[in-house]
């Protein structure tokens, strides 16, 4: 029985290992490993014993393959709700090219890139709302309901959980268009007026004297004005991709 709980536990470990590696906030390089590894093996420690139990002692070798299969489980799970903030990024990154802001990057320790201002603000800030509505312990819910569609060793077919998350990662083109298209449908229209104007006047080099400046601040205050519908965006799609969870598992489940 004991040997039954270890394998049990390495699989379920695998799973939850999985989902914290990917889930949004506790994917970031700046999080310090310990605190994953706490994590993980708390849930581990409170997961396994509602599990239910069925006499399983397989070989290393088996063992090991189921390991990775639930690990791949927990991670798709994990990068179906990534996704929108993978989305989110590069919209922001569309904004900042578009206002000029393009040379001044730093660090996102959220994706792992080099971002301008606006996109590290954004992506850091939609991390607070997604903590803040609670979505990452509705994430936990849904992995610890994943245990008894799908028990630890009993995995179904990955690849269909695979088809599920190619197909709802068009979202990233969505949610960066849906993003970042006011902004640029005002950069070009500015432009569009600037070179008209220039092309009038020539000699009044409005284009390159002004067009920036009008651009940069232009695009800074209309990204301001578009924050609140940002998040209630970013939070809609979110919603969608813990449906997409569900929809992943039953498919891995069935499939």
């Amino acid at each position: 029985m004991f040997l039954t709980h270890l394998y049990i536990g390495a699989m379920v470990l695998g799973r939850i290992s999985g989902l914290i590696i990917a889930m949004p906030g506790l994917s970031m390089r700046t999080m310090p490993n310990m605190v994953r590894v706490i994590m993980i093996i708390a849930m581990t420690t409170i997961l396994v014993p509602t599990i239910a139990m069925n006499p399983f002692q397989p070989g290393l070798v088996v063992l090991t393959l189921h390991s990775i299969q639930e690990f791949l489980l927990g991670f798709m799970m994990g990068w179906l709700v990534n996704l929108i903030f993978a989305g989110l990024s590069m919209g922001t990154e569309l904004i900042s090219t578009q206002i000029g802001q393009a040379a001044a990057k730093q660090f996102n320790p959220s994706m792992s890139t080099s971002q301008g201002p606006i996109g590290t603000f954004s992506v850091l800030l939609a991390i607070a709302v997604f903590l803040g509505a609670d979505i990452h312990l509705q994430m936990i819910y849904l992995l610890a309901e994943s245990f008894d569609q799908i028990p630890p060793g009993n995995m179904g077919n990955l690849f269909a959980g695979m088809a599920v998350w190619v197909d709802f990662s068009s979202v990233l083109v969505d949610i960066s268009i849906r993003i970042s298209g006011p902004i640029i449908a005002f950069v070009f229209l500015n432009n569009f007026f600037l070179a008209m104007l220039s092309r009038l006047a020539p000699n009044m080099n409005v284009f390159f004297s002004v067009g920036f400046l009008v651009s940069l601040i232009g695009g800074m205050v209309l990204f301001t004005l578009l924050l609140p519908s940002l998040f209630t965006t970013v939070l809609d799609y979110c919603m969608q991709a813990l449906m997409q969870v569900r929809i992943l598992v039953e498919a891995v489940r069935s499939g």
